[in-house]
């Protein structure tokens, strides 16, 4: 008497897309022995083919993107995808986990309508500044209107080759001592305007916690464009404040308070002697303040 045998049907199974993949030919084997039959048992195929499938997909899913204005990742302009940062090397602590920086590098030549930061707390250990706005070199970040309103740092630092055509310091800014030496120049600055928004984005971020808040000209062509930058109810628990290498029309500042270590004697709020500066209007107060 022979024996039996038990076929059982190989699909063509086709995976659109994947082309290379369809291409695969897969030895099955010859037959599992079961009581002196032989079973020819085709759907190991498939299970072999299903694992290779899902396992190309899930390469090609990738790691889910970093969107803006998420923190611990940076963004260059114009893009709203993110890269993460890694540990902080400038502390000497390397590691694998995400920091919690919101950095923004701008490209020469980069045009924004209005780049703002409201509702956000500031602060890690170990960083020397807890917002930094700075230009590169020849390249300056160029604002028409600069507010900051309703916030709070321990010192703050005007400096490098800025020029500021009008400065307002409102009543309601506070400080714990505070040293203003710009050169007045009414030939080197001029009160800019913004009118155009063709090809400008904008870059707006709130409710965060954050470690710090970098701005950095990077690569590209000549001088960043901002219409409006604008800080309101931002608060750092340490680091300073520092704004260098710009060109602003005005520079508004209103109930904000800034101080370290409570005394007056010791200048926690500084507008250095290589700012140029065309008008001011100085309400600062002194108080002894510490902001923790």
């Amino acid at each position: 008497m022979k024996p039996r045998k038990f076929r059982i049907g190989i699909p063509n199974i086709k995976l659109p897309g994947f082309d290379w993949l369809n291409s695969i030919r897969l030895p099955l084997p010859g037959g599992l022995y079961l009581g002196g039959g032989k079973l020819l048992f085709g759907s190991f195929g498939m299970v072999v083919v299903g694992f290779l499938a899902s396992t190309v997909l899930l390469i090609q899913s990738g790691d889910e993107d970093i969107t803006y204005p998420t923190a611990g990742a940076v963004y260059t302009v114009p893009s709203r995808t993110g890269h993460p940062l890694l540990g902080y090397p400038e502390m000497g602590e390397i590691s694998a986990d995400r920091n919690q920086t919101l950095q923004i590098n701008i490209p020469g030549g980069a045009r924004i309508t209005e780049m703002k930061f409201e509702d956000i707390s500031l602060g890690k250990a170990g960083l020397t500044n807890s917002i930094e706005v700075s230009g590169l070199g020849v390249q300056k970040i160029v604002v028409d209107d600069f507010r900051i309103t309703n916030s709070s740092f321990p010192t703050m630092t005007i400096t490098g080759a800025t020029r500021i055509h009008t400065i307002t310091i409102s009543a309601g800014v506070e400080v714990a001592g505070h040293t203003f030496t710009p050169t007045l120049s009414t030939t080197d600055t001029v009160d800019i305007s913004i009118g155009s928004a063709r090809g400008a984005g904008d870059y707006v971020a709130k409710d965060m916690i954050v470690d710090r808040i970098l701005i950095k000209v990077l690569g590209g062509t000549g001088d960043v464009v901002i219409d409006n930058l604008i800080f309101d109810n931002v608060h750092a628990n340490i680091g300073t404040a520092l704004f260098e290498t710009l060109d602003i029309g005005e520079l508004f500042m209103s109930t904000t308070q800034i101080g370290d270590d409570a005394d007056i004697n010791s200048a926690d709020f500084i507008i250095g002697d290589t700012v140029k500066y065309r008008h001011m209007s100085d309400g600062t107060v002194e108080k002894p303040i510490k902001v923790q």
